[in-house]
C-alpha cells in the first residue's frame, strides 16, 4: 500500500525562499511507475518545488502591482496593456460568432422556405440559432459597454488602421491570427496586432466597413487553422482514450469508476455555520465580507467593483497566500489516503494569469470578475482511479473546506471529444486560511498522471487546446450545424471543425448530394459524432453514405427516419454495425416501410453490440415472425440498451417474442408499443413483465384497443405492486369498466410519476376510486376525454392537497356541469382544486353560467385552465358537447390518438 504525499512537507509563510527558482529551470523526465522509491520521490519533490519557485518569483511583482492600486487608485501601465488587448481579442472572438450565428439564423431560414417547410418546422429550427444569438449579443454588448467604462488605451491599435476598408484584407493576410497560436516565433506583446485583435478593435471603433473585410479574412484562416488543428486534436484524443482503456482494464477500477460517479452527486456540501447547501452566490459573499478592502470597496459600489479590473488584480494578489494554503491544506488531506500503487501526490498550481482572467471573463462572465474563482488552483496527481476515488472521497470527508461543485469527466457517458479528449476530476471548494481568516475559492483538480503527461506533450496537449479554444473550435456554434444541405457545410464536415450535424428536410437525397457528404464523411479529419439525416428521401443514396461512415470512430447518433430505405441499405446499415469500429449509441431508423429485412438484418447486428443505447424502429410495414423474434433475441441479450421504441408497428401475435425476454431484460428503462394491435392476450404477458421486471421505468400503451376492461384489470393489478415504473401511459385503450382498477394503481403505488388515461370511457365511478397514497410521487394524472361527470369531478377536485402536490391534473372534454361543491364561501380551500401548484385543466366541459363565472374570478389564482382549447373561438356549451360528441363516437372507439 502506498502512502500518498508521504513526501510532502508543509510550507512556511515567514517570508524565507520557497527554494531557488533558476535552480529548477531546466527540464526533468518523468518519473516511471516502476521507478524506485527514491526516484519517484526525488520526481516528486523538484516538480512540486518548480511549482513554489513559480508562485514566489512572481510574488513581489504581483504585490507591487496590488500596491500601485492602492497608492494610485488605477491599474500600472503595463496592466493597462495587457487589459486593452486581451480584451479587444475577447471582442473579437464574441464578434465572429456573433456574425456567425447571424449568418446561419438567415440562411437557415431563406433555405428553408425554399424547401418549403411548415412554419412549425422553420421555427423550431431557426429558435435554437436564435436564442444563441441573443446570448452572444448580449455578451458583446455587454463586453463593449465594459470597455468604455474601464478607460482602456487603445489609441496605438487605431494608428496601425488603414484609412480605407478594401486595404484590410491585405494587412490581415500579414498578421498572425491569434496571440494563443503556439507555433508562433516569440510571445505577441499587448501593443502588438493579431487579425483577431484588430477585429476585436474595429468592433469597439464603431468601423463596421473594416470589421467586414477583417472578418471575412478571419473566418478563411480559422478554417484553415481548424482543419490544421483536428490532426493534433485526434491525435490527443486517442491518446487520452487509449489511457482510460488500460486504466479500466480491471474490475477494480470499473468499481472506482461507479464510486466516483456516486461521489460527484454529493455537491454542493452543507454551509458548516447555517447547515444548509452551500451554493456559489453564498460562497462568494464569504469570501469578499472576509476581505477587509472588498468590503470597503461593496459598501459603495457592489455591481461596478465586481467588473473593475483592479478588483481582478485583488483577487490575484490574495491568491499567493491562498495558492499555498490550499496546498497545505490537500497535501494534509492527500497525505492520510492509502491506495494501491504509487503514492499519489499534489502540486501547487500557479496563480491564474490576469490577461487569462480578462479574456476568459469577457467572454463567458459578462465581464464580472467575480464569477471567475479558479485563480487558486492546485493539481492532484494520481496513478488509478482508485486514487483518484480515494482522494475525492477524503476532500469531501475533510472538515477544513466545503466543496461546493464537482465535475466528473471520468465518468463514462462524458463526451470528451469537443475539448480534445482530455479528463479530470475538478472540484469547486471553499477553504479558510488557517493563518489570516480569509475565506477563498480554490479549484482541486484529481487527475491521473497518465492524463498530465499528455497534457504537457510538445506539439499537443495544452498548448493546442488553448491555440483550439481562442478560436473557438471547442465551442458548440462552431462545431454543430442545424439547417439545410449545403457546400460550405460538408466542406466543415471533411475539415473536421463540425461534430454536429442536423440536416433532416434539407435536400440531401436531391442531385448528387449524398455521394458529396459521402466523400466529406470519408476523411481522415472528419470527426463528426452526430448525423439527423432525417426526412431527406435519400433511398440508395444512404450506400456511399453508410460506406463513408463504416471507418468512423466518432460517430454515436445516426437519424435515418423518413428516407425510403430499402433491403439493400437495411443490410449496409448491417454491416456497418457488425464491423464493430462504429460506436454508434443511438440509431432512428423509424418510417421506412419498405426497409423490409433489412430491418431484421439490422437487429441481428445489435443482439452483441457493445454501444447501442437508443433504438427506434417504429413506424414500419411489416409483421414478420422473424424480425420480432430477432428483436426478442436484442433484449434478451444486450448489455445496454435503454431506449426501444417500436410504436406503429404490426407486432400483433408476436407480442409473446418480445414481452418474455422483458422479464428477464436489465438494461431498458424505456419501452414504447402504442398503436402496436396488442389484443387482449398481451395484457397478461406485459402483467407478468410488471411483476418480474424491477429496471423499467417508462411504459407507453396507447391506442391499443383490444387491451379492453379485462386486460386493463389484469395490467393494473400489476402495475399496483411495481416499484420502478415512473410513467405509464395507457390511453384509447378502452378500459371502460376496467379503468377503475387504476384507482388501486394510485393508492398503492409510490413510485409512479405520470398516468395517462384518456381517452378510455371512464365514468365516475372510475373517478371516485381514485385515491392517493400519502407518500404519493404522482406529478401528472391524464383523465381528459372520458366520461366523467360532476360526481367524479368533484370527488377529485375536494381531494386534501398532497403532501407533494401534482403539478397537472387534466379533465378537459368531460361531463363535467357544475362545480357547485367550490362556489360557497366556507369551501375548503386545501383541496386539491384550491392548489396553486396543481394545474387543473377543464377544457371544453359543459359548465353552468355560476360556474364559468367563479372559474372566470378564480381560475388563474387557483391555477385553473377553463376555457376552451381554441382560444380565439369563443367559450360555448353546444361547442363544447360537439367537441366531446366528435371526438368519442358512440361505441367508445376514438378516432385517433
Amino acid at each position: 500500500m502506498g502512502c500518498a504525499s508521504s513526501t510532502q512537507t508543509p510550507i512556511v509563510r515567514s517570508g524565507a525562499s520557497y527554494g531557488d527558482f533558476a535552480s529548477h529551470t531546466a527540464p526533468k523526465n518523468r518519473a516511471s511507475h516502476k521507478a524506485s522509491d527514491t526516484a519517484r520521490a526525488a520526481y516528486i519533490r523538484t516538480k512540486v518545488d518548480r511549482a513554489i519557485a513559480k508562485i514566489e518569483a512572481e510574488a513581489p511583482e504581483l504585490r507591487a502591482q496590488g500596491e500601485y492600486i492602492a497608492t494610485r487608485k488605477e491599474l500600472p501601465p503595463e496592466l493597462q496593456r495587457v487589459a486593452a488587448a486581451e480584451a479587444l481579442d475577447a471582442l473579437g472572438t464574441l464578434y465572429c460568432t456573433v456574425r456567425s450565428l447571424d449568418t446561419q439564423q438567415h440562411e437557415t431560414r431563406a433555405k428553408l422556405e425554399a424547401a418549403e417547410w411548415g412554419q412549425e418546422g422553420i421555427k423550431n429550427v431557426v429558435g435554437k440559432i436564435k436564442v444563441a444569438l441573443q446570448e452572444e449579443e448580449n455578451r458583446l454588448d455587454t463586453a463593449c459597454e465594459r470597455l468604455i467604462s474601464w478607460g482602456l488605451n487603445v489609441a496605438p491599435f487605431a494608428s496601425k488602421l488603414p484609412a480605407k476598408p478594401s486595404e484590410m484584407a491585405a494587412l490581415c493576410e500579414t498578421l498572425p491570427l491569434a496571440s494563443t497560436d503556439p507555433d508562433l516565433p516569440k510571445p505577441i506583446e499587448p501593443l502588438e496586432l493579431t487579425v483577431q485583435r484588430l477585429l476585436g478593435f474595429c468592433v469597439f471603433s464603431n468601423k463596421p466597413g473594416h470589421a467586414d473585410a477583417a472578418i471575412e479574412v478571419y473566418n478563411q484562416r480559422r478554417t484553415a487553422a481548424t482543419a490544421t488543428l483536428v490532426g493534433a486534436i485526434f491525435k490527443d484524443i486517442r491518446m487520452y482514450g487509449d489511457a482510460m482503456e488500460k486504466v479500466k482494464t480491471n474490475e477494480a477500477e470499473q468499481a472506482a469508476a461507479k464510486e466516483l460517479q456516486e461521489l460527484s452527486q454529493q455537491a454542493p456540501q452543507l454551509d458548516p455555520d447555517t447547515g444548509s447547501p452551500m451554493f456559489m452566490s453564498d460562497a462568494s459573499r464569504r469570501v469578499m465580507d472576509s476581505d477587509s478592502v472588498f468590503a470597503a470597496r461593496l459598501a459603495e459600489r457592489t455591481d461596478e467593483f465586481l467588473q473593475e479590473l483592479e478588483y481582478a488584480v485583488w483577487k490575484r494578489v490574495q491568491a499567493l497566500d491562498g495558492s499555498i494554503a490550499l496546498y497545505n491544506m490537500v497535501c494534509a488531506v492527500v497525505q492520510k489516503v492509502s491506495t494501491p500503487g504509487p503514492t499519489s501526490f499534489v502540486v501547487p498550481g500557479g496563480v491564474k494569469k490576469f490577461a487569462r482572467m480578462v479574456y476568459k471573463s469577457v467572454t463567458k462572465y459578462g465581464c464580472n470578475f467575480v464569477k471567475c474563482n479558479d485563480i487558486i488552483r492546485c493539481t492532484v496527481v494520481a496513478t488509478s482511479l482508485q486514487a483518484v476515488a480515494a482522494v475525492v472521497r477524503a476532500l469531501l470527508d475533510s472538515d477544513t473546506m466545503v466543496v461546493l461543485r464537482i465535475k466528473n469527466r471520468f465518468r463514462s457517458d462524458y463526451d470528451a471529444r469537443p475539448l480534445g479528449g482530455y479528463l479530470d476530476c475538478q472540484l469547486m471548494v471553499l477553504f479558510k486560511d488557517g493563518d489570516t481568516g480569509a475565506w477563498y475559492f480554490g479549484e482541486v483538480q484529481v487527475n491521473l498522471e497518465q492524463m498530465v503527461v499528455i497534457k504537457g506533450r510538445p506539439g499537443g496537449g495544452h498548448s493546442v487546446y488553448k491555440f483550439a479554444r481562442s478560436l473557438a473550435v471547442f465551442d458548440s456554434t462552431t462545431f454543430t450545424y442545424s439547417g439545410p444541405w449545403t457546400d460550405e457545410m460538408c466542406e466543415k464536415v471533411a475539415a473536421g471543425v463540425l461534430l454536429t450535424v442536423d440536416v433532416r428536410q434539407g435536400g440531401v437525397g436531391k442531385d448528387d448530394r449524398a455521394s458529396v457528404l459521402a466523400k466529406a464523411l470519408a476523411s481522415p479529419k472528419c470527426r463528426i459524432t452526430e448525423l439527423n439525416l432525417a426526412w431527406n428521401d435519400i433511398g440508395d443514396g444512404l450506400l456511399p453514405i453508410v460506406k463513408a461512415l463504416k471507418n468512423s470512430k466518432t460517430l454515436t447518433d445516426l437519424d435515418l427516419h423518413i428516407n425510403e430505405l430499402g433491403p439493400a441499405e437495411g443490410s449496409a446499415l448491417a454491416d456497418m454495425l457488425l464491423s464493430g469500429d462504429v460506436p454508434i449509441t443511438k440509431l432512428d431508423v423509424s418510417y421506412n416501410y419498405d426497409i423490409g429485412n433489412g430491418l431484421t438484418a439490422i437487429c441481428e447486428a445489435l443482439e452483441n453490440s457493445k454501444t447501442i443505447r437508443w433504438l427506434n424502429m417504429s413506424n414500419q410495414d411489416t409483421s414478420s415472425p422473424a424480425l420480432w423474434n430477432t428483436v426478442g433475441t436484442v433484449i434478451r441479450k444486450t448489455k445496454t440498451l435503454s431506449y426501444l421504441d417500436l410504436s406503429c408497428a404490426s407486432i400483433r401475435g408476436s407480442f409473446s417474442a418480445i414481452m418474455n425476454p422483458m422479464n428477464i431484460n436489465k438494461t431498458l428503462t424505456e419501452l414504447n408499443l402504442s398503436v402496436t394491435r396488442l389484443e387482449f392476450e398481451a395484457a397478461a404477458a406485459i402483467a407478468e413483465c410488471l411483476r418480474l421486471n424491477n429496471t423499467l421505468k417508462k411504459l407507453d400503451l396507447t391506442q391499443n384497443d383490444q387491451i379492453g376492461a379485462r386486460g386493463g384489470t389484469l395490467i393494473a393489478n400489476a402495475l399496483a405492486t411495481n416499484t420502478s415504473i415512473t410513467v405509464f401511459k395507457i390511453g384509447l385503450c378502452a378500459l371502460g369498466t376496467g379503468g377503475a382498477a387504476f384507482g388501486k394503481v394510485l393508492e398503492l403505488n409510490t413510485t409512479l410519476e405520470e398516468l395517462r388515461l384518456e381517452r378510455n370511457q371512464i365514468d365516475d365511478d372510475g373517478a371516485t376510486s381514485i385515491n392517493f397514497h400519502p407518500d404519493s410521487k404522482m406529478k401528472k394524472l391524464d383523465l381528459s376525454a372520458n366520461h366523467i361527470g360532476n360526481e367524479g369531478f368533484q370527488h377529485l377536485a375536494l381531494k386534501p392537497s398532497l403532501t407533494n402536490p401534482l403539478s397537472e391534473l387534466r379533465l378537459d372534454k368531460n361531463l363535467v356541469t357544475t362545480i357547485a361543491p367550490l362556489l360557497s364561501p366556507d369551501a375548503d380551500q386545501k383541496t386539491l382544486l384550491f392548489s396553486a401548484a396543481t394545474k387543473v385543466s377543464i377544457l371544453d366541459n359543459e359548465m353552468d353560467d355560476a360556474s364559468l363565472e367563479w372559474l372566470r374570478v378564480n381560475g388563474q389564482r387557483c391555477s385553473i385552465n377553463f376555457a376552451t382549447e381554441d382560444a380565439d373561438i369563443p367559450y360555448s356549451r353546444a361547442r363544447s358537447r360537439a367537441v366531446l360528441a366528435a371526438k368519442v363516437k358512440p361505441d367508445g372507439q376514438s378516432d385517433s390518438a
